[in-house]
């Protein structure tokens, strides 16, 4: 088991809990929930630390063809992606465990 890697006493459970999930518009393609940056409160430092938390410490798996860098938190599989129609900003990404 790696390390992992904590920048500067950042905990992702503290952001899982507050960050303000939303429900995907399309959700009979891929059912999960996202947090955008900068949306809802969500604190662009603690944003960005999150993802660099998952990149960081999480595994690289393929989903239709694209391969993005996961990572289980709690009962959830968390990621990041880019908007369909903003995708200069980032998204986390998540859904239950055994959804995945």
């Amino acid at each position: 088991m790696r390390e992992i890697y904590d920048p500067e006493g950042f905990r992702p459970e503290r952001f899982v809990r507050r960050a303000p999930w939303q429900q995907v518009r399309r959700p009979f393609r891929d059912p999960h929930q996202i947090a955008i940056r900068g949306r809802g409160g969500i604190d662009p430092e603690e944003f960005d630390a999150m993802c660099a938390f998952i990149l960081a410490n999480g595994y690289e798996a393929e989903f239709e063809g694209t391969s993005f860098v996961y990572f289980e938190c709690g009962d959830h599989v968390y990621w990041i992606s880019r908007g369909v129609y903003r995708p200069r900003f980032p998204i986390i990404n998540r859904k239950p465990i055994e959804a995945a």
